[in-house]
C-alpha cells in the first residue's frame, strides 16, 4: 500500500468537506453606537454607551450617551430614527447645544494581533449632524455635511494599510457645527477571517506527504 498517497488522500477529503465552512468563518466585531456592554441596543436615552466615548467641553473623556425624544434636549425630527442596530449618541442629551467646542472627536477603539491586520476590514453607515470626518487611525474614511436624514456608507478594506497591531481607534470629528441638535451615529462592524481550517489546506497536506514519506517502508 501506497501510505504517503493514501494519507493525503483522507486529508484532503477530510479537508474539502469542511472548507465551505472555513471560508465562511470570521470573528465579527459589533462597532456600532448606542450600545449597551452586551452589544444590546439601548432604547432609554440619556444612557451611557457602553463603548463610545466623546471629548468633554470641559475637558477630558467620558462615554458618549443615546439621544431620544424624550430628553430636554431631544432628537431632531430630521434625524434617521433610531434602531433597529444602532442609535444617536451626543455629550449631553439634556442639552439642546452640544456642538460649541468644536472641533471634537468621538472614539471606539479595538485590538488586533498582528496575524489578523492584514486580513481585517470594516464595512457599516453612518451619519452626523453637522459636519464631520470618520478616520480609522487617522486615515480618512468618509466626510459628511449635515448628512442626518439618511445614513452613508464607508468602508476600510482588508489589506488598506489602515490597520495596525495593538490599538486601533475609530474616530469620528465633529468638525462644523450650528451648536443646536448635534449627534453622531454609526452603524458597522469589524471582520477578521478565521484562517485555521484554510491554514490545514495549505499547510497540512504537504506536512502530511513528508511524513508519509517517513513512515513507508523501505
Amino acid at each position: 500500500m501506497n501510505v504517503t498517497a493514501t494519507y493525503t488522500r483522507h486529508l484532503a477529503a477530510a479537508a474539502m468537506l469542511v472548507l465551505g465552512s472555513a471560508v465562511a468563518e470570521a470573528s465579527v466585531l459589533n462597532l456600532s453606537t448606542g450600545l449597551d456592554a452586551s452589544d444590546t441596543l439601548i432604547t432609554l436615552g440619556n444612557t451611557p454607551d457602553a463603548h463610545w466615548t466623546v471629548d468633554q467641553p470641559a475637558g477630558g473623556i467620558a462615554p458618549a450617551k443615546v439621544v431620544d425624544a424624550t430628553n430636554t434636549g431631544g432628537a431632531f425630527f430630521a434625524w434617521a430614527a433610531n434602531g433597529p442596530g444602532s442609535s444617536w449618541i451626543t455629550i449631553d442629551p439634556n442639552s439642546l447645544g452640544n456642538g460649541s467646542g468644536t472641533p471634537f472627536s468621538y472614539y471606539r477603539s479595538f485590538t488586533l494581533a498582528a496575524s489578523e491586520v492584514a486580513s481585517a476590514s470594516i464595512s457599516g453607515v453612518w451619519g452626523i449632524d453637522d459636519s464631520g470626518d470618520l478616520k480609522l487611525n487617522g486615515n480618512l474614511l468618509s466626510s459628511l455635511l449635515a448628512d442626518y436624514s439618511a445614513t452613508t456608507a464607508f468602508s476600510a478594506a482588508a489589506g488598506s494599510g489602515f490597520f495596525v497591531a495593538g490599538l486601533n481607534t475609530l474616530t469620528i470629528t465633529m468638525t462644523s457645527s450650528d451648536n443646536v441638535w448635534e449627534a453622531v451615529r454609526l452603524q458597522g462592524a469589524l471582520t477578521v477571517p478565521e484562517p485555521s481550517m484554510l491554514s490545514l489546506l495549505i499547510f497540512g497536506i504537504p506536512l502530511a506527504r513528508r511524513r508519509g514519506r517517513q513512515a513507508t517502508p523501505a
